[in-house]
């Protein structure tokens, strides 16, 4: 049985990105399940390279090192994972959240929190993988919100009292710990998808790459399917796509 994830733990002030630190530990051998934090980021990212801004010691801010038993074309289970771990940790600090396909985190409708998995070269030659993970904190407004794609919210704007970042983080600690032990084993696997998808939000408009000919569709989700993590998303037509998530900025330009 595997321990618990969050240790080592190497907490700084200021790092451009936890997840350009944590795969510098990977390329040194850091044991799995280190955790690295800090208190604000100067370069913080998100998927399709959005940048991810946090005013110091505002967010929770954390990557962990992994190195999953299973190839890497299945790495994708990982970014599932850890929406499902950081929802679960959000609901125990006492809030309703919610997973928007593939992995942003709602709350009453906004974004509380995100996920980036990135993947790297390990020192044995394997694979390792970066789970990061923000979550919005202290944060009492967003002056910026009408640019973000989904408006964000915090956990303090949503409860009284709030949780501590330091709290955030070690609860999505333990909640990672238990759903990466359901990951890296089949029959847990099972459990894991259909736990991500009972908190899943459809029915929502949403853009993906079609599997079959690359274009980017855009459409109502209306299931995921849980052998690949592919959106069925129902088009404007009536017509039925399967989707993956769009990951770039140029996939995004070529939306129809």
């Amino acid at each position: 049985m595997m321990r618990e994830l969050g240790s080592p733990r190497f907490d700084f002030e200021t790092v451009t990105s936890t997840n350009d630190y944590a795969k510098d530990g990977i390329a040194k051998g850091v044991a799995e399940g280190a955790l690295y934090t800090a208190r604000h980021q100067t370069q913080g990212r998100g998927r399709r390279g959005a940048s991810w801004s946090d005013a110091p010691g505002e967010s929770a801010l954390m990557s962990f090192v992994l190195y999953p038993p299973f190839p890497l074309e299945d790495a994708w289970l990982l970014s599932f994972t850890a929406a499902l771990a950081t929802s679960d940790a959000i609901r125990s600090l006492g809030a309703t959240p919610a997973i928007k396909w593939p992995n942003d985190i709602i709350l009453a409708g906004r974004k509380v929190a995100g996920v980036l998995v990135e993947t790297a070269r390990a020192a044995n030659e394997s694979y390792g993988a970066v789970v990061g993970i923000g979550v919005n904190t202290a944060q009492k407004s967003f002056p910026e919100s009408a640019t973000y794609p989904i408006p964000p919210i915090s956990l303090s704007m949503a409860m009284a009292p709030a949780p501590s970042t330091d709290e955030v983080i070690m609860e999505v600690a333990r909640c990672l710990s238990q759903r990466y032990a359901e990951c890296r084993h089949p029959d847990g696997r099972q459990l894991l998808l259909r736990a991500w998808r009972e908190q899943l939000v459809t029915g929502e408009l949403q853009r993906g790459v079609c599997v079959e000919t690359g274009r980017v569709a855009r459409g109502f989700l209306r299931d995921v399917r849980l052998t690949d993590g592919a959106a069925l998303l129902e088009e404007p037509d009536g017509t039925f796509t399967v989707a993956r998530p769009v990951e770039t900025p140029g996939e995004e330009r070529d939306r129809v």
